[in-house]
């Protein structure tokens, strides 16, 4: 699931809300966020330095390796006096001497280590920058990390801030979804589509404009985002201009829709009416909103749905998120986007079993080949 092209970066943030102590309290989302976060580290090529986590969880906050100057340090056991460590270098030297590589090998090896080295810098700069140059083994290190609607788009600043072509961006949300009335006419069915950070009662919540704008519109030419957002009411929660229209599990590929003028905003009414035509397979016009890379946006249901938490062998995991992840584990050798969205699928109709939710996709490339392979 690598991708390709040069040094690219692989950058996460990763949103799991339980709102642990509330009327409205969930149960799975800070496991999605530790299964997400252990796939993309074992499987998906991320460094856990790379990746932010926001979440209502105190314990879940040490993953946040790349927030810690001394993590590094931790993870080498104690420290070795003098004589151990002139052993050790006599070793390594030695080990030098019987190696074989090339020296082509070695001079890239030191220049991706010398690029490494210079990317986890400016990692670490950025992301002391958004604790407020406080190290996360300060006391109020929930406080910077928590979910808040403010630290939410922080984050998204912090995920997409010097995207570079070739660059990778990840986005993972479970928590709480809704819909607000449409403020700006863009949705046909006047219902915007939003998140509920941790504070949203009070601080309000992130509409699908809002998010499109601060995470979508960022992605540049050559770069490319996927989004993860298991939630109620979020199948298109990113505002991206096409879906995959396919209904049921596998069969034939239909054309793409020929365009509309783009006179005034269609919202989803187009989707709607498609949905009313039989929702043939293939790729379906949504709205007008044009952006640039590549982004893609697996969401837990339809716009109309709600999502679900499950429980696997006495754990809550989102319905979503598990389904996601075990059909990548189960593939790891590679599976298109049009079969993995299918097989997340399978795999609700399989374990829901008092309600009904669709996983979607949608994007933002017209051309996008759904029959390519999923990559991180």
């Amino acid at each position: 699931m690598e991708g390709t092209g040069g040094h690219a970066r692989k950058k996460a943030l990763l949103v799991g809300i339980n709102y642990t102590g509330t009327s409205k309290a969930l149960r799975g989302c800070h496991n999605d966020v530790d299964r997400v976060m252990s796939f993309l580290t074992q499987v998906g090529g991320f460094h856990q330095r790379d990746i932010l986590i926001l979440t209502d969880n105190a314990g879940l906050l040490s993953l946040n390796r790349g927030l810690d100057p001394v993590a590094d340090a931790a993870t080498r056991g104690p420290k070795k006096d003098k004589k151990d460590n002139k052993k050790d270098k006599k070793e390594k030297k030695d080990k030098k001497e019987k190696s074989h590589e090339d020296d082509d090998k070695k001079a890239k090896k030191k220049q991706k280590k010398q690029e490494d080295k210079k990317d986890n810098k400016k990692n670490k700069k950025a992301l002391h920058q958004f604790m407020g140059g406080q190290d996360i083994s300060t006391n109020n290190a929930a406080q910077h990390l928590a979910p808040t609607r403010a630290n939410i788009l922080k984050g998204i600043d912090w995920l997409t801030n010097d995207v570079q072509k070739d660059d990778l961006l990840f986005f993972h949300y479970s928590g709480h979804g809704g819909q607000i009335a449409d403020t700006d006419g863009d949705e046909d069915d006047g219902k915007d589509e939003c998140l509920c950070p941790l504070d949203y009662e009070t601080a309000g919540v992130l509409v699908d404009d809002l998010l499109h704008e601060k995470l979508v519109s960022k992605v540049v030419d050559g770069s490319r985002l996927v989004a993860i957002m298991d939630c109620c009411h979020s199948g298109t929660g990113l505002d991206l201009p096409f879906m995959c229209k396919a209904k049921g599990q596998q069969g034939e590929k239909g054309k793409l829709n020929e365009k509309k003028k783009p006179h005034k905003k269609k919202g989803k009414k187009d989707k709607k009416d498609k949905k009313e035509a039989g929702d043939s397979k293939g790729k379906g016009k949504l709205c007008t909103k044009k952006s640039r890379g590549s982004t893609v946006c697996f969401s837990g249901c339809m716009d109309s749905q709600c999502s679900a938490d499950l429980s696997i062998d006495g754990q809550f995991t989102g319905a979503m998120s598990y389904a996601l992840i075990e059909t990548l584990r189960k593939h790891e050798s590679g599976i298109s986007y049009e079969d993995l969205l299918y097989s997340m699928r399978e795999v609700l109709t399989t374990k829901l079993r008092t309600m009904v939710q669709t996983p979607q996709l949608t994007f933002n490339q017209e051309d996008f080949d759904l029959d390519s392979t999923f990559r991180l």
